[in-house]
């Protein structure tokens, strides 16, 4: 046997519940409100105290965002040395099909390397 729901009775009843409620004002005492007010006032940050320094360093790594940011950026410059030294084989076939042929590019004379003639 299926229940019928009344939504109109429930609502009807959870506005009269809150009703009740909202005419209930809880008393506070006032040595409650007193220590509530004194230990609020402990936890304020005080005028007088001075920032720290930073100095030059503090000063670039909060520019950038703090430890964290200075990680990713670490490994995103590590990352791409990495790539620019020794790319990967699809790095090569991805820009062979761009370009039609494997291109180098040499800095230096191959005769020269690393300060080595000959």
């Amino acid at each position: 046997m299926a229940q019928t729901h009344d939504d109109d009775a429930d609502l009807a009843m959870v506005d009269t519940l809150f009703a009740e409620l909202r005419g209930d004002d809880p008393d506070v005492s006032d040595a409650l409100m007193a220590r509530i007010i004194s230990d609020a006032a402990n936890h304020m940050p005080r005028p007088d105290a001075a920032a720290p320094q930073l100095g030059l360093w503090g000063t670039m790594l909060a520019a950038i965002g703090g430890w964290t940011s200075l990680g990713g950026l670490t490994t995103a410059c590590a990352i791409g040395l990495w790539f620019g030294i020794a790319p990967p084989e699809s790095v090569e076939t991805w820009m062979t099909g761009i370009t039609g042929d494997a291109t180098t590019i040499s800095l230096y004379p191959e005769s020269t390397l690393l300060g080595l003639e000959g």
